[in-house]
């Protein structure tokens, strides 16, 4: 059940507000993403699953947004080369850029040069980001100085991030950092909506991380057995 701490109101994505509407993604080099999942994986794996879950965000992203409201930015060309094959624009992630808030800050510029009225900031480590849980947790964007915030499943860290009108200062990615970007938005005036997704709150920074998903995939494959089983027992 998602969590409503206040009634505000709230954006719907259509018509011309959703045309202005941006995506802006980080992605850190594959060969150096996911460092803290060295004690259960190889280097060669931590790429392979950090070019997975790129892929799997920019394919999400410009469905829902589109190919020109997809922001990508990287230092990796091979990152840069995948996102220009799913018509994401692309942004050459400058050296010494401050790490995943610099991105997000250099794309947001970008996204607004081109018209943005809002920018979503979407890491590529959401297993189970879709297009269906965007719908839902945009819904929940307040309509006037709106910030948005999905918290992990620890309830400390921020999966996704939602702001209209874009102030690029409000990125502060990090250890505990749902509570900072909540201060921080009240402060400038931003009416802050806290919406709870138990698909949105999934990431994988460390090895816990990792076992819990293993384990959602276990019981969804046992859940989807007991439902053949039974369907065949009628």
């Amino acid at each position: 059940m998602h969590s409503r701490p206040q009634e505000v109101a709230s954006v719907k994505l259509d018509g011309e507000f959703a045309k202005r509407v941006f995506a802006v993604i980080p992605v850190k080099d594959p060969d150096l993403g996911k460092s803290r999942l060295s004690p259960l994986l190889e280097r060669s794996q931590r790429r392979a699953l950090n070019l997975m879950w790129a892929r799997h965000t920019f394919e999400v992203c410009t469905a829902y947004f589109g190919g020109e409201r997809t922001i990508v930015v990287s230092s990796s060309i091979d990152i840069r080369q995948i996102a220009t094959q799913y018509g994401a624009r692309v942004l050459d992630e400058v050296e010494n850029a401050c790490g995943m808030n610099g991105a997000l800050r250099a794309g947001a510029k970008f996204a607004v040069d081109s018209g943005a009225k809002a920018v979503v900031a979407i890491p590529t480590d959401l297993p189970f980001l879709s297009i269906l849980m965007l719908r839902c947790a945009l819904a929940h964007l307040p309509m006037q100085n709106g910030c948005l915030l999905v918290p992990d499943r620890r309830g400390t860290g921020t999966n996704l991030m939602a702001i209209s009108p874009v102030d690029s200062a409000l990125f502060s990615f990090g250890e505990r950092s749902l509570e900072r970007h909540t201060r921080e938005a009240r402060k400038r005036g931003y009416r802050v909506q806290i919406h709870r997704s138990a698909a949105l709150s999934v990431d994988i920074d460390v090895p816990d991380d990792l076992r819990y998903l293993k384990d959602i995939n276990e019981f969804e494959a046992s859940a989807a057995n007991w439902s053949l089983t039974a369907n065949a027992n009628h």
